[in-house]
Parts: C-alpha cells; sequence; structure tokens
C-alpha cells in the first residue's frame, strides 16, 4: 500500500502529458513483478518463522508428559528420536507452508464499488488504482490531496486479504496466516496427545479453559473426557465445536490417581455464568467484549497505517492530522471500554503491525 501511494506521488509532480503517458505505462509494466517481489519475500521471512515456530512449541509440549510415562515405567522417546511424532509435525509444517502459498496466489481488496462489496485480485486493484489515480491528477479532476487520500482510505479499510474467490468469503491476509498457524499447532498438539494417550494407554482427557469462552464452549471447558466424550460433549472434529473455527481450547492426556485438575470448580463456574456488564446504554457478556476489542484492534490498525502511508507519501499535514485525532480517539474509547469490562488492553494486537509509536499524548502521557 505504501508503494502505491508513492506511485501516486510521483505521478502528482509530472505536469507534461506526455510524460506522463510513459511514466504511466512503465509503472503498470513494474507493478506486476514488483508485488511478486514483496510477496516472494514475505513468504520467505514467514517459512523461516513457521519452522522456528513448531519446532520450539513441540519439543516444549511433549516433553511435559515425561512424568507421566516415568509414573508408569514406560519408555519416554526423547523428542528428536521420536520418529513417528516428527514425522506427523513434518507434514503439518508443510501443510502449513504450503497454505501461505495458496494464500498469496488469491490475495486482494475487498472494496465498495457503489453497489456493494467486489473482490478484486492484488494486481489488477493495483493496476486500476493506479490508473484512476493517474487519470484523476493529470485531468485536473482532483488535486494531489485529494487523490491520495481516497486511496489511503480505501486501501486500509480494507486490508490486503486473502480471498476465497469460488465462495467470496475472505479476511485480511494477517487474520487469515495466524488462523492457518493455530490451526496447525492445534492439530499437532491433538496429535502428540493420542499417541501420548495410547502409549500410556490412558481414554481420559483435559479440556482447556480460559475466561470469556465462548457461551457454548464455556460449558464443557476445563473438564475431564474420554476421547468419544470429547466428540460426542465437545464437538470434537466439528466446525464450532472443540479444535473448530476460532477455537482457543485444546486437550490433554490425564492419568486418574496421579494427574490433577488444573482449574477449580470455582474458576469453571465462574466462567461459564458471566454476568453482563453495561457500558454506553449497552449490555455485554465477557465473550461480546473481547469481540468488540478485537474490532476496536482492527480499526486501529487501520488508522495506523492510513497514518503511516501519509506521511511516507507526502500527504497534507490537515489529513494526517485528523487522522491521529480519529486513531487517538479510538484509542481511549479503547481504554476505557476495557476498563468497564475489567479486561486486560492488549495493545500488543495493535503494535503487530511493526509501524512502531504514531505519536504521544502528552496530556495523559499515554503512547499510542
Amino acid at each position: 500500500m505504501l508503494d502505491v501511494a508513492r506511485r501516486i506521488h510521483d505521478a502528482g509532480v509530472i505536469t507534461r502529458s506526455a510524460d506522463w503517458q510513459l511514466y504511466q505505462l512503465k509503472l503498470m509494466g513494474y507493478s506486476n513483478a514488483d508485488i511478486r517481489k514483496l510477496v516472494e519475500s514475505a513468504l520467505g521471512d514467514s517459512e523461516a518463522y513457521v519452522n522456528s515456530l513448531y519446532e520450539e512449541a513441540i519439543k516444549t509440549d511433549y516433553i511435559r508428559y515425561k512424568p507421566m510415562y516415568e509414573y508408569l515405567n514406560k519408555d519416554f522417546v526423547p523428542w528428536i528420536a521420536n520418529t513417528q511424532l516428527r514425522n506427523i509435525v513434518e507434514q503439518k509444517r508443510r501443510n502449513t507452508i504450503n497454505d501461505y502459498t495458496n494464500m498469496t496466489r488469491s490475495l486482494g481488496f475487498v472494496v465498495n464499488d457503489g453497489t456493494g462489496l467486489k473482490a478484486t485480485r492484488l494486481t489488477d486493484y493495483v493496476n486500476d488504482k493506479l490508473n484512476q489515480c493517474y487519470v484523476d491528477i493529470a485531468t485536473g479532476a482532483f488535486d494531489y490531496n485529494t487523490t491520495l487520500r481516497k486511496a489511503v482510505t480505501e486501501m486500509t479499510n480494507s486490508g490486503v486479504r486473502w480471498i476465497n474467490y469460488d465462495t467470496g468469503w475472505h479476511n485480511r491476509i494477517t487474520v487469515a496466516a495466524r488462523r492457518s498457524i493455530m490451526s496447525s499447532l492445534s492439530d499437532i498438539n491433538s496429535s502428540i496427545s493420542d499417541q501420548v494417550a495410547k502409549d500410556l494407554n490412558t481414554d481420559m482427557f483435559e479440556v482447556t479453559a480460559h475466561a470469556n469462552a465462548r457461551p457454548t464452549h464455556a460449558v464443557w471447558q476445563g473438564g475431564w473426557y474420554t476421547k468419544r466424550e470429547l466428540e460426542e460433549v465437545c464437538g470434537l472434529g466439528d466446525v464450532t465445536g472443540l479444535l473448530g473455527a476460532n477455537c482457543y481450547h485444546n486437550y490433554y492426556p490425564v492419568i486418574p490417581g496421579l494427574s490433577k485438575h488444573t482449574y477449580t470448580k470455582k474458576e469453571l463456574e465462574e466462567w461459564k455464568n458471566d454476568t453482563p456488564k453495561e457500558y454506553g446504554g449497552k449490555s455485554y457478556t465477557g465473550y461480546e467484549a473481547t469481540q468488540r476489542m478485537r474490532k476496536m484492534e482492527t480499526n486501529m490498525r487501520a488508522y495506523r497505517e492510513r497514518i503511516k502511508i501519509l506521511k511516507e507519501s507526502g500527504g497534507s499535514e490537515v489529513d494526517i492530522l485528523a487522522t491521529q485525532a480519529r486513531y487517538r480517539a479510538q484509542m481511549n474509547e479503547y481504554a476505557r471500554f476495557s476498563d468497564a469490562m475489567g479486561l486486560k488492553q492488549q495493545k500488543e494486537r495493535i503494535y503487530a503491525d511493526g509501524l512502531g509509536k504514531m505519536g504521544s499524548n502528552k496530556k495523559k502521557g499515554v503512547l499510542f
């Protein structure tokens, strides 16, 4: 997006129409190649990250079972020598890398063309947007700052998306990538849990638990279940159940008589009986409150992108200040809402864009 804005800036300083036409053709030809380079670079970085993430996460998860093997006088095979589990992990790792590669072939923007939301492939969008901006500037239909502001707002509102062109379903690429990794890690953890349970001859598992869980999950989280009960009670294998879409739960083998419950009955009851809280004339359960916080975090990342791009591409000071004001207002609302709901602010989600701090609120001493 920053690259697109810089190209708009370059177009804005071209005066002679002949020069503009030649320059436009040149950029149109280069843009596809530039996009490919950017995507290939990101994909290479992602693969290295996935490799290190899986290796460390799985080793740590597997080692935690060593005391259970020793208690039952079973041979604990070190991770480095456990060929079966390492093969499982390697296959999951390859699947994740393939997912990333497939995502890069279906990137685009989802914009409102006046008749509704429309998914556009990344290269098509970039070429069309540059072409339209050049026409607007060269013909005098819009000044440079107006053209830039429109383009930046449209791009950041959409975000670069992974788009399933068969169904039309779309997610921001960061969301799709994170979901791919989390789903794969959950699959690996469940594979290890099943293998360890088989080695230790146990058919009892504990499901993890957390505050502000989805209401349908809160009723069974934290309990001990047989494998069959994981399917019948917790919905294991179903898209809306355990390990399903956007589920943060997992399950681990336990040995009755040795293992202890991780969560107290009081904790589980408190999490299950989620009393709604009022804010701004509306009532929110803990789960609903976390969903609203995620939405505000997404909005703030979009504002941060907008500020960064406007600054880097020579946008007007008025536009930059106006966007910073909206960003500050959203950050303040985020803080008030989280305090009212008794939830911890998760600003690391906002700053995950790597853009750094966008300024400081000197009056309150808050970095944002």
